[in-house]
């Protein structure tokens, strides 16, 4: 019927457009003469008068049958229009009934599954699976609360949207296998349902070439990844989640990103992820070209690293907490990976019995690179943070604290550093030059592959109570250490060249001790032939070094080891006081 009509409607509007009918109209229309052409009186000769006066009221009689005509025309749009919009609805008519209009599926557990179920709340479809093959696009499926057994797929569809009760009591969990698949489809939305996926192999959620939301979504208990996200079929895929949890996950991360995938991830959560034994998991894992960005979020209590970055991943974190990592770190950067990092938290990390010097704040390695700014580094049980090997990193206005087993930072290999504007104290517990510890140490011995080589500087922070040295440097390729505040240290700087080679430049820095500190306690400590130095200069190069006892100023030996003997070094123009007076370089310095 519908079909009927709408050809008809069509046949009459092209009749009514460009039928006889309207041709007739058009061709009995009379032409008007223009203005311009009637007679004037003045014109004609007196005997033509009457003739003008007939013309005249012959083409008024003319301009009132164009009048009536034109009315006649309009009609006839009118009625064309009219019969097109007519036209119009019919095809959306039937548009609607061939496609399908946008509609809301409701579905329970252990509900129906006929052809009329889920249409209505009242009667609800019961399987998630059977919902997903009749969604179309711009479908809802709202999941009445309770556990969904069976595990779903949603393939090759696009602007589908699942919706769970609140307080994420809507379970997908499945005795085996995925809870859910979501493949080759696009701007797929979740909200406010929970995925366990407990048997062998399972993992809660996986994203493969597809675009998915997730709001007040919640991975637990998973054998495997609470969500893994990778390319698929050429086509990458993109998971954008706020205020969701990805916790608990038996063997694997939380949340994992491969080549091709990337997340935006806010207000979320990514906590004790690797429950079994020895079980290596991460609350997220970043591999190959994947990339994140990530706010406002919490790593804690997982296994090994709270986030781990490999290959050429790139992650983006602002105001997030990595906390209490087991056997790793709170972040870890490998290979070429790159991370920007601001106003976040990696403390108290390394928490298991047993643990080793690999666990720490922050770790990076390979030829990553870490751009770090308003950033702690506080209270782990061994480092703030380690870079090794051809990493860069670049750290500002941070603070290392309180860290117990190791060195606010340490530094291996070639590593670029960069540190300005930061706090870095108290770290260690036992004081003394060899039982304490550092606030910063380039790492050295002798014959170590690791001995730092790279470029460093060192500006504008400073270096409070750490329990050995403020800054040890047992190598360094070139160091420069300018323009710091150095307090109650037992040594502000230690440079050792007599088991490696150090190359360091000093100056600018304040360099003091509390009045009557212990003898051994030294402004500057130089010592092995390995070492090349410039300390201080003219005008603003020149250290201000205070209240250390007589020769503790600045001291100079041999040292012991291969390079043992006499420093290669320039001490300049410096400022020597004690108790705010002057005191004499002769009575500063020991051993140059």
């Amino acid at each position: 019927m519908i079909k009927q009509a709408f050809q008809a409607l069509l046949s009459r509007a092209a009749r009514g457009g460009h039928g006889e009918g309207a041709g007739e109209r058009r061709r009995s229309r009379p032409r008007i003469r223009p203005f311009g052409e009637s007679l004037e009186m003045r014109d004609c000769p007196s005997g033509l008068a009457a003739g003008v006066a007939i013309e005249q009221q012959h083409q008024a009689a003319l301009v009132q049958h164009e009048k009536e005509a034109l009315v006649q025309h309009d009609k006839a749009a009118l009625l064309r229009a009219s019969e097109a919009r007519k036209v119009h609805e019919l095809r959306h008519e039937v548009v609607k009934k061939k496609v399908g209009a946008p509609k809301t599926i409701y579905v329970v557990p252990r509900g129906k599954t006929g052809p009329a179920a889920g249409k209505t709340a009242a009667h609800p479809l019961g399987s998630l699976k059977l919902a997903l093959q009749r969604a179309t696009s711009g479908s809802t499926i709202v999941l009445a609360p309770g556990v969904y057994t069976m595990g779903a797929k949603l393939i090759g569809k696009s602007n589908v949207t699942i919706r769970g009760a609140a307080g994420g009591s809507s379970v997908i969990a499945p005795s085996s296998g995925n809870a859910l698949v979501v493949q080759s489809s696009s701007n797929v939305t979740i909200n406010n349902v929970a995925f366990r996926a407990p048997g062998a192999g399972g993992a809660g959620i996986i994203v493969l070439g597809s675009s998915v939301n997730l709001n007040s979504v919640k991975t637990s208990n998973t054998y495997g990844y609470g969500l893994v996200a990778s390319s698929f079929g050429g086509q990458g895929s993109s998971v954008n989640v706020a205020g969701s949890q990805f916790n608990g996950s038996q063997n694997a991360d939380g949340f994992h990103l491969t080549a091709g995938a990337s997340a935006n991830i806010t207000g979320s959560s990514f906590n004790n992820n690797g429950g079994s034994p020895g079980s290596d998991s991460n609350g997220i894992g970043l591999e190959g070209g994947s990339s994140a960005t990530i706010s406002g979020s919490t790593f804690s209590g997982n296994a090994l690293d709270g986030l781990l970055a490999a290959g050429n991943a790139q992650v983006t974190i602002s105001g997030s907490t990595f906390t209490g990592s087991e056997m790793g770190s709170g972040l870890q950067l490998n290979d070429s990976a790159t991370a920007t990092i601001s106003n976040s938290t990696f403390n108290g990390n390394g928490t298991a019995a047993g643990v080793t010097q690999a666990s720490n704040g922050m770790v990076i390695g390979g030829s990553s690179r870490a751009t770090i700014t308003g950033s702690q580094f506080n209270d782990n049980t061994n480092g703030g943070l380690v870079a090794a090997d051809s990493s860069q990193i670049n750290v500002q206005q941070s603070s290392f604290t309180g860290n117990v087993h190791s060195n606010g930072a340490i530094f291996f290999g070639q590593a670029n550093v960069t540190l300005i504007g930061n706090t870095i104290a108290s770290n260690g517990q036992v004081v003394g030059i060899t039982t304490g510890l550092n606030g910063v140490e380039f790492f050295g011995g002798t014959g170590q592959a690791r001995n730092y080589t790279g470029t460093a500087v060192v500006s504008n922070n400073t270096f409070q109570n750490n329990t050995a040295n403020g800054i040890f440097a047992g190598s360094g390729g070139s160091l420069t250490i300018s323009n710091n505040q150095f307090s109650g240290n037992v040594v502000g700087i230690f440079l050792n060249g007599a088991d490696a080679t150090t190359q360091a430049t000093v100056v600018g820095n304040t360099i003091a001790t509390p009045m009557n500190s212990p003898a051994g306690y030294n402004g500057i400590t130089m010592q092995g032939a390995g070492l090349t130095a410039t300390i201080g200069g003219s005008g603003g190069d020149a250290n201000t070094i205070e209240n250390f006892a007589d020769y503790n100023f600045i001291v100079v030996s041999a040292g012991s080891g291969p390079l043992a003997g006499t420093p290669h070094d320039s001490i300049l123009a410096n400022i020597y006081l004690r108790n705010g007076s002057s005191v004499p370089s002769s009575s500063a310095v020991y051993g140059s």
